[in-house]
C-alpha cells in the first residue's frame, strides 16, 4: 500500500513468493474454502500490473472465486495484462479465470479501453462463471459501454446476476445494444446505473423498453437517476404489477371450482281422500255475545271430494225421512190417548 512501487517491489510481485502469499493471506468465504484476492487501494500503476496481471492470469488457482482491484491507478494497458494472451508455452488464455465469480474495478480508471478487453475475455468464454461485475466510476465511454452491454445480453454472460455501471460518462450509444432483438440478460437481477449525466430522458427509454419487453426477466432492482430515469421506475412498477396479476390469475385457475349445494325442490301439497294429510282442520270464527264482546267459536270444516259430497247429501235425505216418520208415530200415539 505504498504510494510508489520501486523496481524491487516489482521483482517481488513477479516472483512465486507473491502468489504463495496471496494464497495464504487472502480473505476466505465459508463456501468450499473459496478465496478472494484483494488489491484495493494499493496504488497499482500500469507498470506494476505488468507483473501482477501476468501472475494472476497464469495462476489459475482452483479456489479463486473473486478478484478485487478497486481504487488503483492503472488504466487500459494495466487491465489488458489481466486478459491478454499469455506468452508462448503457457496455458491457453481462452479460460484464464475458469472459477472467478466476482470482478471489482470500482474507481480504477480502466474505462477507456480496459472494459473492451474485459468484454472480449467474456465473449471468448474466459469468465464462464462470472456472476458479479462492478465497474463504478471507471471512466467508461460510449464505445466501451457498447461492447460491455453487447456481451451482457449474449449467452457468454448467461450467469451474470449483478452489474454496476454507475458514475460513468457514456451516453446514448452505450445503451444501443438493448434494442437488439436477440439481446437478453436472462440471469440479471441487479442493475445500478446512477449518475449517468450524459443520458437524457429519451435515452432511458431504451432501458425502460427492455424491461417491459422482458429482456431481463429476473430483474428486481434497477437504480437510475430519479429525474431523467422516471420512465425506468414506472416500467419497473408496471412490470411488478403485471407479475403479481399473472401470479394471482394462475393461482385462481389452479384452485378447484366448488359448486354450491343444490337448493331443495319445493313440493306442492295436494289434499286427496286417500292421503293421511286430508284430516279435519279447525278454523276460528268471531261471534259477538249480548254485551258486544267477541267470542271465539270453533267450527269444524271437513274437505270432501265430489264423490263424497254426493254420498253426504244422500245421507242427509235419509235422516229427514226418519225424522218425519218419528213425528207421525208420535201424533198417532197422542190421538189414541185422547180417545181413551
Amino acid at each position: 500500500r505504498h504510494d510508489v512501487l520501486t523496481p524491487n517491489d516489482w521483482l517481488f510481485l513477479e516472483g512465486a513468493l507473491f502468489l504463495n502469499a496471496l494464497t495464504l493471506s487472502s480473505g476466505r468465504t465459508r463456501r468450499s474454502h473459496a478465496v478472494t484476492w484483494r488489491f484495493t487501494k494499493m496504488n497499482l500503476s500500469d507498470d506494476a500490473m505488468q507483473y501482477v496481471g501476468a501472475n494472476l492470469r497464469n495462476a489459475n488457482h482452483p479456489r479463486l472465486r473473486g478478484l478485487d482491484l478497486s481504487h488503483n491507478r492503472f488504466g487500459a494497458s494495466g487491465a489488458a495484462t489481466l486478459f491478454e494472451p499469455p506468452l508462448p508455452g503457457l496455458p491457453d488464455w481462452v479460460k484464464p479465470y475458469p472459477f472467478i465469480e466476482s470482478l471489482i474495478f470500482d474507481y480504477t480508471p480502466i474505462g477507456k479501453g480496459g472494459v473492451t478487453h474485459l468484454s472480449s475475455a467474456v465473449k471468448a468464454n474466459g469468465l464462464p462463471q462470472l456472476k458479479h461485475l462492478r465497474l463504478t466510476g471507471v471512466g467508461m465511454d460510449d464505445d466501451n459501454a457498447y461492447h460491455l452491454f453487447g456481451v451482457v445480453g449474449s449467452p457468454h454472460a448467461a450467469k451474470l446476476e449483478t452489474l454496476h455501471v454507475s458514475f460513468n460518462p457514456f451516453g446514448r450509444w452505450g445503451l444501443q445494444p438493448l434494442t437488439w432483438s436477440t439481446w437478453k440478460a436472462a440471469s440479471l437481477i441487479t442493475l445500478n446505473a446512477l449518475g449517468l449525466g450524459s443520458l437524457r430522458p429519451a435515452d432511458y427509454a431504451w432501458l425502460a423498453r427492455a424491461i417491459m419487453d422482458e429482456k431481463m426477466p429476473r430483474l428486481s432492482t434497477c437504480s437510475v437517476q430519479s429525474f431523467n430515469g422516471r420512465c425506468v421506475a414506472q416500467a419497473m412498477n408496471a412490470r411488478k404489477a403485471h407479475l403479481l396479476a399473472t401470479a394471482a390469475i394462475l393461482q385462481a385457475e389452479a384452485t378447484p371450482i366448488k359448486m354450491p349445494p343444490p337448493r331443495p325442490k319445493l313440493q306442492k301439497r295436494t289434499l286427496t281422500p286417500d292421503s293421511e294429510e286430508s284430516e279435519e282442520e279447525s278454523e276460528e270464527e268471531v261471534v259477538l255475545d249480548e254485551d258486544g264482546e267477541e267470542v271465539g267459536v270453533e267450527v269444524d270444516v271437513t274437505y270432501y271430494s265430489s264423490s263424497e259430497e254426493e254420498s253426504v247429501s244422500g245421507d242427509d235425505d235419509d235422516d229427514e225421512e226418519e225424522v218425519e216418520e218419528l213425528e207421525d208415530s208420535e201424533e198417532e200415539e197422542e190421538e189414541v190417548e185422547e180417545e181413551d
